[in-house]
This record gives C-alpha cells, sequence and structure tokens, in this order.
C-alpha cells in the first residue's frame, strides 16, 4: 500500500452482483479485508438500486444471470450519471473473443474466468481499491485547499471591506488633489487585490472540480452588452475603439450559465484592451455548426490589434500566473485571467483557439457547444419594404449596422458625406422610413444638424443617432439616441420604437420618473467584524433607518426574538453561530410563532460562487450581496427588501 493510500481512513464499498448466493459467498470470503465493505445483489434490479445507494470503488458482475445478464446491467450502470465512472469486472464461464468484445463495449474494463483463482480475484480487485484511494485521498487534497482559501479570502475580505468602505465614504467628502489621488490608489490596490482572491478562489474550485454550471434561460445580447459596457472606460482611456458585431444567425435566447460566459467575456476582452496601445478591439458572435461540438455552436471572438503573441508562448499562455513579457506585463494583471478562462471553456465542453501575429494583433476564439431557446423579442421582419438610410460611419460600424437592418428586412443605402446627405433627404424625404446617423454632439460644433437637415422636422424624428459619449456631449434634439459601441439589441429597441411612435404618435407619452422614496425602517445588523458594522452605519447614516448590532449568530438570534425588525442584515461566517445557521433559527422560530411576521433577511457574504449563493438562499435568506459592501449596492438591496 503505498503512502498516498494510508491517509484515506474510510472503508471502501464493493458491489458483486451473481444470481448464485454460493458464488457471492466465495468472492465475498476472497476479498474480504479490514478496510473494505461488501455489498451483495442476486439480480441486476436489486443490483441497480444498490449501485446509486453509495460510491463503490469497483462492481463485480456474473455475466450469465436470468432476467437481465451482466451485459445489460453494466449498460445500465454506465447510463447512469452516478454510477457511469465506476470499474466493471466480468466473471464468466467462457472467455472467448466475441465476448470480450461485446463486454468491453458495453463498459467492463477487466474479466475474471471461472473456475474462480483466489489470487487472481484479490489482485484484480486490490488494484482498484489502490486507485480508489489514491483518487479519494487527491480529492481530499484538492477540497481542503479549496476550503483553506476560501476561509483566507473571508479574512482577507474583512479588513479590505472597510479599507474600500471607509475609502469610498472619505470620497464623499471635501478632499485636495493630493488627498483624492491618494484614495484612487488605495481603491484601486484594493479592487486589485479583489481581483486577485476572486481568481485564485475560481480557479482553485475549477481544478477541484467543485464548480458546478448553471442552467437557465438568458438573453445573449445582454451578456455581451453587460461585459463590454463593464470594460469600456478602460478601453476610452487608452483611445481604443470597441466594436460587438452579433451575427444574426445568433439566436436571443440560449439555455446555460449566463454568469460564467459572462466571465469568459470578460477575461478576454480585459486582456484584448490591455495589450492594444492603438487601434481597436472587437466582440463578435456566430452561430455555426462544427463537426465536433454540434450543429448549434456558438462561436465568440475577440480580437485586438496589439503587440501579437511570439508563437514558442501561445501554448503557455493560459497557465496560472504566466505573462508574455514579465518586465512589461508585471503592472497589467496576475497571469489568471486565460488560465480560468480555459478552465471555464473545457467545463462547457467547448474549445478555446487563438490566432496572433506579432505586430498586427491577436484573435482569441471560443467555440460552445449551446441549447437554443425559441423565445424572440425582436420582430425579424419589422423593416420589411422599408428603406433605411445611413449617414457617416466609418467601414466597420456600417457593416455591423447593415447586417442589423438587414437581419430586420430593411433596404439600407448608405452615404457618407453631408452634401450628399442633405440632398437625398430633401429629394427622398417620403422614401425614407428611417435615418441612421453617427453624429457626436459637442456643445462646441461649430455646425449643427439644421445645416443638413434644414428645417424639417419630420425627417429628424425619424432618426436615431448614434454617438460617442463625451465630457461635453448634449443631446440630440429628438432624444432618441444610442452610445457606442453599437449593439444588436439597441438598434432594434430603438428602431422597434421609432416606428411604433410613427403608426401611433398618441402612445407616445412622457413617462415621469418614478420619485425616489426616502429609506426608512428598523434593522438588526449582525456581524462579528466591529470595521463592518462601522462601516454599515455609516453607508446608512442618511437614510431613516435605525440599527441594532449583534456580534455573532447566537446574539443575533436573542435580539430578533426580543423585537420586532423590518430587516436583518446577516454577515454568513461568524463564530459561536454561523450566518446560515442563524437563518434557519430564525425560520424556525417564525414556524413555531405564527403571530411573529417573516422577516426579509439580507445575507452579506465573501464568496459570489452560484453555489454559496444557494446555500444562503437554500437557509432561508431573501438576498444577498458580496464583501467588500458597495455603497450603492447595499442601498438597493436595503431598499428593495423594505419594500416588500
Amino acid at each position: 500500500m503505498s503512502p498516498v493510500q494510508g491517509h484515506y481512513l474510510e472503508k471502501i464499498n464493493v458491489l458483486v452482483v451473481d444470481d448464485e448466493e454460493i458464488n457471492l459467498d466465495l468472492i465475498e470470503e476472497i476479498i474480504r479485508d479490514d478496510d473494505i465493505k461488501i455489498f451483495k445483489a442476486q439480480s441486476g434490479k436489486e443490483a441497480l438500486k444498490t449501485s446509486v445507494k453509495r460510491e463503490y470503488a469497483v462492481i463485480i458482475i456474473d455475466v450469465n444471470m436470468p432476467l437481465m445478464d451482466g451485459y445489460e446491467l453494466a449498460k445500465l450502470i454506465k447510463k447512469e450519471e452516478k454510477t457511469k465512472d465506476i470499474p466493471i469486472i466480468f466473471v464468466t464461464a467462457l472467455q472467448t473473443k466475441k465476448n470480450t468484445y461485446k463486454a468491453y463495449k458495453t463498459g467492463a474494463i477487466d474479466f475474471i474466468t471461472k473456475p474462480l483463482d483466489p489470487i487472481v480475484i484479490k489482485s484484480k480487485v486490490d488494484i482498484f481499491i489502490d486507485v480508489f484511494k489514491n483518487k479519494k485521498y487527491l480529492e481530499q487534497i484538492s477540497k481542503s485547499k479549496t476550503n483553506f482559501l476560501a476561509n483566507m479570502s473571508h479574512e482577507i475580505r474583512t479588513p479590505l471591506n472597510s479599507i474600500l468602505g471607509m475609502t469610498q465614504v472619505m470620497s464623499d467628502g471635501e478632499l485636495t488633489t493630493d488627498q483624492e489621488k491618494y484614495i484612487n490608489i488605495i481603491q484601486r490596490a484594493g479592487k486589485d487585490l479583489l481581483s486577485l482572491i476572486n481568481n485564485i478562489l475560481d480557479l482553485s474550485k475549477i481544478e477541484s472540480g467543485e464548480l458546478k454550471l448553471d442552467k437557465e434561460e438568458f438573453y445573449i445580447d445582454d451578456i455581451f452588452n453587460n461585459a463590454i459596457d463593464l470594460l469600456l472606460m478602460s478601453a476610452r482611456k487608452k483611445g481604443i475603439e470597441v466594436y460587438c458585431d452579433i451575427k444574426s444567425n445568433v439566436p436571443e435566447f440560449f439555455h446555460g450559465d449566463p454568469t460564467r460566459l459572462k466571465q469568459i467575456l470578460i477575461n478576454l476582452i480585459t486582456n484584448a484592451i490591455k495589450y492594444t496601445e492603438e487601434g481597436h478591439v472587437k466582440v463578435s458572435g456566430e452561430l455555426v455548426e462544427d463537426p465536433d461540438l454540434g450543429p448549434s455552436t456558438l462561436v465568440i471572438t475577440i480580437s485586438d490589434t496589439g503587440r501579437g503573441i511570439p508563437e514558442e508562448k501561445k501554448q503557455s499562455l493560459f497557465k496560472s500566473f504566466f505573462q508574455v513579457n514579465p518586465l512589461m506585463d508585471k503592472k497589467k494583471g496576475f497571469g489568471l485571467g486565460l488560465a480560468i478562462t480555459k478552465n471555464l471553456v473545457h467545463l462547457m465542453k467547448g474549445k478555446l483557439d487563438i490566432e496572433s501575429e506579432i505586430n498586427k494583433g491577436s484573435k482569441f476564439i471560443v467555440k460552445l457547444p449551446t441549447q437554443i431557446s425559441k423565445k424572440e423579442v425582436f420582430k425579424k421582419d419589422i423593416l420589411k419594404g422599408k428603406n433605411v438610410l445611413l449617414i457617416n460611419f466609418s467601414k466597420e460600424i456600417s457593416e455591423i449596422a447593415t447586417s442589423i437592418f438587414e437581419d430586420m428586412s430593411a433596404n439600407i443605402y448608405s452615404i457618407n458625406k453631408f452634401e450628399e446627405a442633405k440632398k437625398e433627404l430633401k429629394e427622398n424625404e417620403k422614401n425614407i422610413n428611417l435615418i441612421f446617423f453617427y453624429w457626436n454632439f459637442k456643445s462646441d460644433d461649430s455646425f449643427d444638424l439644421e445645416s443638413i437637415y434644414g428645417k424639417d422636422r419630420l425627417n429628424i424624428d425619424k432618426t436615431v443617432f448614434l454617438v460617442k459619449s463625451s465630457l461635453n456631449f448634449k443631446k440630440p434634439p429628438n432624444g432618441r439616441f444610442i452610445y457606442t459601441p453599437l449593439k444588436r439589441s439597441e438598434l432594434k429597441r430603438h428602431t422597434t420604437q421609432l416606428l411604433v411612435s410613427q403608426s401611433s404618435p398618441q402612445k407616445s407619452k412622457n413617462i415621469p420618473a418614478e420619485e425616489k422614496k426616502d429609506i426608512s425602517g428598523s434593522i438588526l445588523l449582525v456581524d462579528d467584524s466591529e470595521d463592518s458594522r462601522l462601516l454599515i452605519k455609516i453607508f446608512l447614516k442618511q437614510t431613516n433607518i435605525t440599527i441594532d448590532t449583534a456580534v455573532n449568530g447566537v446574539d443575533g438570534f436573542k435580539q430578533y426574538k426580543k423585537k420586532n425588525y423590518d430587516l436583518v442584515l446577516m454577515d454568513v461566517q461568524m463564530p459561536e453561530m454561523d450566518g446560515l445557521s442563524c437563518t434557519k433559527e430564525i425560520r424556525k422560530y417564525e414556524a413555531e410563532n405564527p403571530s411573529k411576521n417573516r422577516i426579509p433577511i439580507l445575507a452579506m457574504t465573501a464568496y459570489a460562487f452560484n453555489e454559496d449563493i444557494q446555500k444562503t438562499k437554500d437557509a432561508g435568506c431573501d438576498d444577498h450581496i458580496s464583501k467588500p459592501i458597495n455603497k450603492s449596492n447595499l442601498v438597493k438591496a436595503v431598499n428593495k427588501l423594505l419594500a416588500s
């Protein structure tokens, strides 16, 4: 027995299946050992029931059995998700080439021939026992590592929560230029540390097999749009253009894990922006038929005009903490994003490829098998028979816009010279149904729309403007505009709204913004960190909220029973009694005391994994926010739960 195996102390389960009780007893006697627990079944039906009840190191099956033979049983075991990876050994009186082929085809990995040889049986079973012990021990090591990192994450996040929170409070006050600079440095360093913690936890969970994918219906445009919007400012600071090109054959809705898909996009877009000094980053989506991944393969391409990657370094690119040029790249990240991305793509059963040329740029190509939803938001033929005029567009944006309008069945033509556009608007006004105009409106523009449109309000009213935001930006006269980068969903939404307003002008009304309501109520704050309690009090200082505090779950539960609160803010990880246990006690108490109204509980967790969020829901929490706590997110969550 190897040193590794000695660390796994639990008994190992072995299942023996044979219709003859004498054979069952014989095999049990041969393989009996102190660290083995043997389970027996005398039929295929009984074996199937037994096989899913616990984890087995190996299943020994007699081939010749009535009703269901060994081959049929093996096939059914291999079909079941819980049992498909269990090794199967067949016991047979006759081992022919035909039988051997049939056995391996049904999933068996070894044979024992009758009459039974005790030494052969024992040695073969011991091999699988050793393999199983090694596997379980390595799983224990991996789980211990993940738990250690999760606990360390919590311990680091608690002071980090105070650091980022207090700097946020300070930045709301009057600061000198130097003070503002120092605060920004602290916040940037804190966010970098937070990003590193999240990436290490992600990588650890993926490597240990603990990261599970969700499956829900999601709108693909939202995933692309949100990922791009999150990183747009960093691209703008470098003067880099960002393009979003979702092809018309990509459906609007899919079933899958939107959170992890967005994470893949964010990691790849972040990487592209970091290593591009001029030019553009383009995010594309297309649906293709792939011979390996199936007919509905989503291809996501992130291309850039950066410095490129040397051929000899492409293979190392997806290793943890790897950087193409350590001296140049040490300030650009930790080298974990691409490693996590590759693992996530693998988890989704997809492919990740890279194409790159030095000084020309790189392409990261993600291919994912998908499940399409038939749900739709926008009609395909909404512009059928209608003419659309594009004015003042670059080649890249014109191609993207044309593709979107073609998907709506429009007739499209384009003009880039203002004089030609002016003439077209005057002469063919009645034939133009919609105008898409790229114009960055600024307060210091030397010319205005009147020089092109004249005084014709009708043409302006059927125009959607594409604009690039800036500090001195002013809204176009009709108020209908889209910010760059041009996005499929935004253009379709504005087009639909424009057509509706044209067909039913009386329905276009200005809806007043909802009045902001003052937050008020009584809150019980349960958190073992004094700094965190102080920070939350400061964040909610300007509201009409009263806050009582408790230092752990035991204290929190006692206070909850004494007073009627409107909301509980519950830290998850605390000594004596953690937040989830306290939440369960509160829900139990409510069930036993109907006079006590159900209280909303907002979990404050250091972990943002889907499975950790699900744990808070299972315990009875209504919502969650992740640490470090952001003031805006806290106020929104509290307002939402108090309003409910």
